[in-house]
């Protein structure tokens, strides 16, 4: 599913970042029964037809065909298998109904004909990497191996945790939101034994419902779907420095909570609930700004689950699906792309860190590191839960390129244990943080 879904990330990534509107090309009420939920993506590899995943809980999951986004039409339904939340590996599409009931697995390679195939502990939300594992939020976080058994997929690991709700994967960095708790970032790096390492906690924020980084990974949308003015319902964190975030902006909409947002180059895509689909411009992320909006229902009001429930940008031909509360599927396409709004060119690094080498290491390890201006730099070792165990550096340094070395040992010459470790690197007012795994 990942692959699938970067490659329409890449695709629209390409094309001038900001855009003046959204256009409604297309619209679907599949079922009179207004229950909709989620709605996800999926491309036929054999024909190259498009579909939209419709979840409604009274009817069904609704596989629509959205090659024509202004007429899209219903192939089939399956009703034997939850449809809260959706994901897709390959022809497989897995389900959950948003309580922990069993998850589904439906075969959809003939779109006109599902089979359910298989079934798998469920849970409220899920999503799919790349290395192709399954993560299931809520409760708790449990990864399931799809590389073992893609129909009825082994635990490979589960925190044991009684809160959760979504998450989300790029490379070997897992993203979970944890609900009334934090957002907490991952190393999974192993995936049967992964490592938390930072905690996202913010007084002001009631539930981290969901989030998207931004695609180098410096920035983080988060979602606060309990939200209420003046609270705010979708804040912006710098992970330059990923031990230690800092919120940096946020979105506020005192008419309406907030649901799930998507971010693909500098636009971020929002289920806005009442307030409906919108999209706004984020080539600065601490300062969005709202490109276009479109109420896709009449309901009003903060603290009202129904509009705007499910958004996928990531459709290869560039259309945007929303799953609206009551209304059903809403196809829209972006118009006008490029603005002329002129951008700050990026500026070369001051600080450049090279990965540790060797990695894994038994003895000692080095960072080199490159300085463009005579300056201050510190440097420590962090263990994976943010205890700083070691100094290696705080000084003034000459411009140039420079080597850290690390012996696995505290600052009290104490050998640390095998596990994953971050060096921290500040310089030239930037910050780099590089990980190192020690082997006993």
């Amino acid at each position: 599913m990942r692959t699938h879904l970067f490659c329409a990330m890449l695709l629209l990534a390409s094309a001038p970042a900001y855009a003046t509107n959204a256009v409604l090309v297309g619209q679907l009420d599949v079922s009179p029964q207004e229950q909709y939920t989620d709605v996800w993506g999926w491309q036929d590899p054999q024909t190259l037809r498009l579909y939209a995943l419709v979840g409604n809980n009274a009817s069904g999951l609704h596989i629509v065909d959205v090659t024509d986004p202004s007429l899209p039409f219903a192939v089939s339904t399956v009703n034997t298998v939850p449809r809260f939340d959706m994901k897709t590996r390959g022809s497989l599409v897995y389900t959950v109904d948003g309580f922990t009931g069993t998850g589904g697995v439906v075969d959809i390679s003939n779109p006109a004909s599902p089979v359910v195939v298989g079934s798998f502990p469920g849970g409220h939300n899920i999503f799919i990497d790349d290395a192709g594992f399954l993560y299931v939020c809520q409760p708790g976080l449990s990864i399931y191996d799809l590389n073992i058994d893609p129909h009825t997929p082994p635990l490979a690991f589960n925190n044991g945790a009684t809160d959760g709700h979504d998450a989300m994967v790029v490379g070997d960095l897992l993203y979970e939101f944890r609900g009334p708790t934090a957002t907490v970032l991952w190393d999974v790096t192993d995936r049967y034994n992964p490592v938390p390492f930072t905690a996202i906690v913010d007084p002001t924020m009631t539930y981290h419902h969901n989030g998207w980084p931004t695609d180098d990974g410096r920035y983080l949308f988060i979602t606060d779907e309990y939200a209420l003015n003046p609270s705010p319902d979708i804040t912006v964190w710098d992970l330059v420095d990923p031990l230690h975030p800092v919120r940096i902006g946020e979105i506020s909409d005192p008419s309406s909570s907030v649901h799930n947002c998507y971010v693909i180059g500098d636009l971020l895509y929002v289920a806005y609930y009442t307030a409906g689909f919108r999209l706004y411009d984020i080539a600065d992320p601490a300062q969005p700004v709202l490109l276009d909006t479109h109420d896709t229902s009449s309901s009003t009001g903060e603290g009202v689950f129904q509009g705007a429930w499910g958004c996928y940008p990531f459709s290869p031909d560039g259309s945007i699906y929303i799953n609206d509360r009551p209304n059903g599927l809403f196809v829209f396409r972006l118009e006008n792309v490029p603005t002329g709004v002129p951008r700050t060119p990026a500026r070369a690094p001051r600080l450049v860190v090279q990965a540790a080498a060797p990695n894994p290491f038994a003895g000692t390890t080095t960072l080199r590191y490159s300085l463009a201006d005579d300056g201050r730099v510190t440097a420590a070792v962090y263990d994976a839960a943010g205890r700083r165990v070691r100094q290696l550096a705080g000084g003034d340094i000459t411009a140039g390129e420079h080597t850290l070395t690390w012996d696995g040992r505290d600052d009290s010459g104490v050998r640390m244990a095998s596990g994953i470790y971050f060096c921290r690197v500040a310089g030239g007012g930037e910050t780099r943080v590089g990980k190192m795994v020690l082997l006993r």
